[in-house]
């Protein structure tokens, strides 16, 4: 079968898939946060309130002042748990912040207190603008911001906040804390759901401590054959390392490829989209090499690629996959509706698809 009946064979599939969003996200390795950030739930809230225990009941929330939009007869269903009921009483001029939804469902957000309300203000004002595109910058410096401030709620809401913005936009922060907490922290078994966002900020961070714990984990997962937060370590490795840590993720991930697990397959490739996507040009070259040795050593990586890039809307690898698709790498339906999408896609976007007159020729170089 001619490439060009193949590609025909799947493109209605294909189109189908363009109907899917891109997914773009600061860390695509979480597991464990909620999808909403707290900005995010405000900007989305056709209603905001503080409210503290009603006078005629103490365990039932009575809103005290509407933030945003018009107050209605609802009310947040939610209980006042004996640790909220006793802060309150002990500190009057508390409350927690509520989020009503356009379906009537209420979100509870945070204690309001001295060190909170200045934030949910901006928040507040500040919306529209923390939810688009134009307005990610001011969002990120603003949560950025906090990451040292004595409050521990405070810093976590700044990680999480951070964690839900595009890479590319965390790569032009900068971030006021150290390295040794962000280590405290990725230590900390309670405190796992943050693991990713803190280990991307220190491989952002840099210098010699960075370095040296981002290869030591490297090493430790590669001897191991575990995956925990291994796409986050290879994105900060790279961050960190340019070219000389793009060469360290192949020594030591590509040199045995056969011990690669599937779950380290899939945060391999989705670590080298990412930094394809988002992280500095001048690595794209080196990258695309890591991709083909990949692929040649690995041929089911295919429809990995295929559904990374095209996920950050990062055509540069059309080539690739049309190669692939020519040397017949995609074994299954799924897998060729993935790489047709991604072409599609390509094409659609302007960019040059450049084919090898032999295609087959790396899946079989090792």
């Amino acid at each position: 079968m001619s490439l060009r009946t193949t590609l025909r064979t799947a493109t209605l599939a294909g189109l189908l898939l363009l109907l899917v969003p891109d997914r773009l996200a600061a860390c695509a390795f979480h597991t464990a946060l909620p999808e909403a950030t707290v900005s995010q739930q405000i900007a989305g809230a056709i209603e905001v309130v503080a409210a503290r225990p009603a006078a005629d009941n103490p365990f039932r929330f009575e809103p005290v002042a509407v933030l945003k939009g018009a107050a209605s007869a609802s009310r947040p269903p939610h209980l006042v748990d004996s640790a909220t009921r006793t802060r309150l009483a002990r500190n009057p001029g508390e409350a927690v912040l509520f989020a009503r939804e356009a379906d009537g469902s209420w979100t509870r957000l945070l204690v309001l207190d001295a060190a909170t309300r200045p934030l949910v203000d901006r928040m507040i004002a500040r919306a529209d603008a923390f939810t688009g595109p134009e307005g990610a910058p001011e969002r990120r410096d603003t949560f950025a911001g906090l990451l040292a401030h004595p409050d521990e709620g405070l810093r976590r809401l700044a990680l999480r906040e951070l964690d839900a913005l595009p890479y590319g936009v965390l790569r032009d922060g900068t971030y006021p804390v150290a390295a040794a907490d962000l280590l405290r922290g990725i230590a900390d078994i309670q405190d796992m759901p943050f693991a990713p966002i803190r280990i991307l900020l220190l491989g952002l961070d840099g210098g010699s401590e960075p370095d040296a714990a981002i290869t030591d984990r490297l090493t430790s997962l590669a001897a191991s054959g575990a995956d925990l937060h291994l796409g986050a370590w290879i994105t900060a490795a790279i961050e960190s390392g340019g070219r000389d840590g793009v060469a360290e993720i192949e020594r030591l991930y590509l040199g045995a490829p056969g011990r690669l697990t599937e779950a380290q397959l899939r945060d391999l490739v989705r670590a080298l989209s990412e930094q394809s996507a988002n992280g500095d040009p001048a690595l794209r070259a080196a990258l695309d090499g890591t991709l083909r040795r990949l692929v040649s050593l690995r041929p089911e990586a295919a429809p990995l690629i295929a559904h990374a890039f095209g996920a950050n809307a990062d055509y540069s690898q059309a080539g690739l996959i049309r190669d692939l698709v020519a040397a017949r790498a995609f074994t299954d339906r799924a897998g060729l509706m993935a790489a047709t999408a991604y072409i599609t896609r390509a094409r659609i976007s302007g960019q040059t698809i450049t084919a090898s007159a032999r295609p087959g020729r790396f899946l079989q170089s090792k």
